[in-house]
């Protein structure tokens, strides 16, 4: 034992050399460098460019009718995707570029506010402290969930903290204006709202303060109310401006959506998360009691915990819905290597000499972006592939500017990357067929048992078929792509699990669909698709074809 603490105290000596006082600029440096590198090179975008096109059709129409654009989620994400669309008018610069500049800033913003509430009347240890969190953020909230860089959840992520951490520090006795209690409120609000099924996370928080406050007068703080009068405030905003998506958007996904990519509860949480969690949280349990931020490293826990409760609630196994679960588990999890580290090293090791401190964070933080930058474009270069994205990519090239296209299927994937880089219009109010699978499986169970379909799923198949009907006509797509969904020799449309369907056979049940689909002729096939082309203009379906083979 004696051996034991004589080493435990040469190796804590050793850190109170002065090269102990560089850990932090040195951390600092390459942590700022890497993230730097992470929000200049962009993942693979699916749903953001998407949101991001709907967006522009949503001010090229000025309204947000049924009969333009159709987005199962609230139209808060569509709104706010308008603000790079606009600025990308402005700095004619990309609608994707104008978006990676919105959320560097918001990932600026969010970390300064948070790391400003954290650090916030603490004494000087405190203001380590906070230094030490602003890194643990930027991993958090850049470096870990990159390849979800700008999803919903992201954004989530980085409106929500300021709220928590103010919850925090509130608990912990410090003195919140009224006005920053109230943005923190209306911020925190506007994230939960792109993803109402994270209002577990405030329900967690809230149950914390009204325990250690044990006063039901606790509830309402100024953030709190904030919120509820955001939430109210954001209805009546759909009723005024979006009363399509509570009319017909809202009732359509209510009946269909939750056969989209469903999975099985127990396939959520692998084994190894889960253990992982379970340490984690088992660690935080034992050394709580000893931390100097115990009142934020539970608020942490309990939202990651509520994060999570909204990932398993969804149904849906996406990696992008488990991003703020993730996060929040990382924040608890640097709390404590944090508070250890302080504890641990002595206090002259957390002044460095400024002066060596800058020239060798300087070169660090060079070295960091020099080595991650050629990384992370080679990481971006090689994102998810498989049939259908190869298809996508490889006829995109011979599809003039300007064209319209649309994709019959139960999933675009990454296809709306090609529709804003080609400047193409996309002929359909949906960016992908996602009722479907839930409409054909009640038409075969009810068909299977000898039953009758639920009503409100045949009006549903009703709606379906009308409106890919009138977008047919209305913006008479050429080239149109339809996935063969129901070809057993390729992998299932995504979204449908393992069912098999024909998209075609269908649409065409509706008269009007088969009607108006007599003006399109089969060219031929490209990967898991078949190529339709307008009869008389086939001419793009034979260029496709002719470099296709």
């Amino acid at each position: 034992m004696n051996r034991v603490l004589g080493t435990a105290r040469t190796i804590r000596s050793r850190f109170a050399d002065p090269a102990a006082s560089l850990v932090l600029p040195l951390a600092a440096a390459a942590i700022v460098g890497v993230s730097l590198v992470y929000m200049l090179v962009r993942p693979q975008w699916g749903d953001q460019t998407w949101l991001l096109f709907l967006a522009r059709r949503s001010l090229d129409t000025s309204h947000m009718q049924f009969g333009d654009l159709v987005e199962a989620n609230p139209p808060l994400i569509i709104w706010l995707s308008e603000i790079p669309v606009r600025l990308s008018q402005i700095l004619a610069i990309s609608s994707t570029a104008a978006l990676q500049l919105v959320m560097a800033l918001t990932v600026a913003c969010s970390v300064a506010w948070t790391v400003s509430l954290v650090g916030r009347g603490e004494a000087f240890a405190g203001r380590i402290f906070s230094a030490w969190f602003a890194l643990a953020l930027l991993v958090a909230t850049v470096i870990r969930p990159w390849p979800h860089y700008a999803q919903r959840e992201h954004i989530l992520l980085l409106l929500l903290l300021p709220y928590l951490v103010l919850t925090a520090r509130r608990i912990d006795g410090l003195k919140i204006t009224v006005g920053e209690a109230f943005l923190a409120g209306m911020v925190g609000a506007a994230g939960i709202l792109l993803k109402p099924h994270h209002a577990l996370i405030i329900g967690a928080v809230e149950l914390f303060v009204l325990m250690r406050a044990r006063n039901v007068r606790a509830l309402f703080r100024p953030e709190s109310v904030a919120m509820a009068a955001t939430a109210i405030a954001y209805a009546g905003a759909i009723f005024l401006w979006a009363p399509d998506y509570l009319r017909k958007v809202l009732p359509l996904a209510m009946h269909t959506y939750y056969a989209y990519h469903r999975v099985e509860l127990w396939t959520m949480l692998p084994p190894v998360r889960a253990l992982k969690l379970a340490i984690l949280l088992l660690a935080w349990a034992l050394v709580y009691r000893r931390l100097a931020h115990r009142t934020l490293s539970a608020v942490l826990a309990l939202a990651a915990l509520g994060a999570t409760a909204g990932y398993l609630a969804q149904m849906k196994g996406h990696d992008y819905q488990y991003a703020p679960a993730m996060a929040f588990f990382d924040l608890l999890l640097g709390v404590i290597a944090i508070d250890v580290w302080l504890r641990w090293s002595p206090e002259r090791a957390w002044l460095p000499n400024w002066r060596l401190a800058a020239a060798v964070s300087s070169l660090t933080c060079i070295v960091a972006i020099s080595v991650s930058y050629p990384l992370q474009r080679a990481r971006a270069a090689h994102p998810y592939v498989d049939a259908r994205i190869e298809a996508q990519r490889a006829l995109s090239r011979h599809i003039p500017r300007g064209s319209t296209v649309v994709v019959l299927s139960t999933s675009t994937e990454s296809f709306f990357e090609e529709v804003l880089d080609r400047g193409w219009e996309w002929g359909s109010r949906f960016d992908c067929l996602w009722m479907i699978p839930a409409l054909v499986d009640a038409e075969r169970s009810a068909a299977r048992d000898g039953a009758t379909e639920p009503a409100a799923l045949r009006d549903a198949a009703a709606t379906t078929r009308s409106a890919v009907t009138a977008d047919l006509k209305r913006w008479r797509p050429n080239p149109v792509l339809v996935d063969r969904c129901q070809d057993s020799t390729i992998a299932p449309c995504m979204g449908s699990g393992t069912m098999r369907l024909d998209l075609l056979q269908w649409l065409q049940q509706d008269p009007g669909f088969a009607s108006a689909w007599k003006d399109y002729v089969r060219q031929g096939e490209v990967g898991p698709y078949d190529l339709w082309c307008r009869e008389g203009e086939t001419a793009v379906c034979r260029e496709i074809l002719a470099h296709s083979r």
